[in-house]
């Protein structure tokens, strides 16, 4: 162990929160995973935001091969937790985790807490996003949450709407810039409504054969020439209007 990593240590415990955040910063820089044992819960909870902020920071350097899930578990507890710049530090140690945290982060998606949900989300969208940025996270997440979702529901609710549900919730993201209202992710309501597009596309073309059919029964005298020109039209038709709702279906906002 470096000597340098005993004096650290020991200085986790201070009373004097100025340092036990530089403690924290030092271990975080050393990086010598000797030092795990001294990132006690304590810190990782602690009551002053900078010591709090140093405290994640250090542990998911230090964090041991194989315990990523347990403390994404803990840093998870405090999503919500002060300002947004106390947010962001939590948020980037989450995601520094990487996709162990997924689990901690789709539960507190639907905690009670609109603060907690909020920040969920944002640590979501940071993480499929790296590009996105947190101020824009936070603020589209937090239009989700005032809009309802996500909440706690069954998954299964957004495979049964109907798909004339889910194309009034595409309707509602593109004025509203986010995908995700009433809880629904992206990928439901889209597989939604390319179902409902399946199903309306599967009908008109019933449809369309079928007066073909009864055109050519309620007309005997037409020749086998004609009944062929009447069902290549009927087909046409088919594509046309096909193509017509493809452009009025808008695909999902993300």
């Amino acid at each position: 162990m470096s000597l340098t990593l005993p004096g650290r240590v020991r200085e986790v415990r201070s009373e004097r929160a100025q340092a036990r955040s530089q403690a924290l910063h030092t271990l975080s820089k050393i990086g010598d995973r000797q030092a795990w044992p001294a990132i006690i819960r304590a810190l990782l909870f602690d009551a002053d935001d900078e010591v709090a902020r140093s405290a994640w920071r250090a542990a998911v350097v230090l964090v041991p091969e194989g315990e990523e899930s347990a403390l994404a578990a803990v840093l998870a507890t405090q999503l919500g937790r002060g300002e947004k710049e106390t947010q962001l530090s939590l948020s980037r140690a989450l995601v520094a985790l990487g996709e162990v945290v997924l689990s901690a982060l789709h539960a507190a998606t639907m905690a009670p807490g609109p603060r907690m949900r909020a920040h969920a989300l944002a640590t979501q969208r940071v993480l499929r996003d790296p590009g996105a940025g947190f101020e824009f996270a936070i603020e589209e997440a937090k239009r989700v949450v005032a809009l309802g979702g996500p909440v706690r529901r069954d998954r299964r609710t957004c495979a049964c709407l109907s798909p004339q549900r889910l194309q009034t919730i595409v309707t509602d993201a593109e004025k509203t810039g986010t995908g995700t209202a009433l809880g629904c992710e992206p990928f439901e309501v889209e597989l939604g409504v390319q179902r409902g597009r399946t199903a309306q596309q599967s009908s008109l073309a019933v449809g369309w054969r079928c007066l073909a059919l009864l055109f050519l029964a309620v007309s005997p005298g037409l020749g086998t020439r004609s009944a062929l020109v009447v069902t290549l039209l009927a087909q046409l038709g088919v594509v046309a209007v096909t193509g017509l709702l493809n452009l009025r279906l808008p695909r999902v906002v993300g």
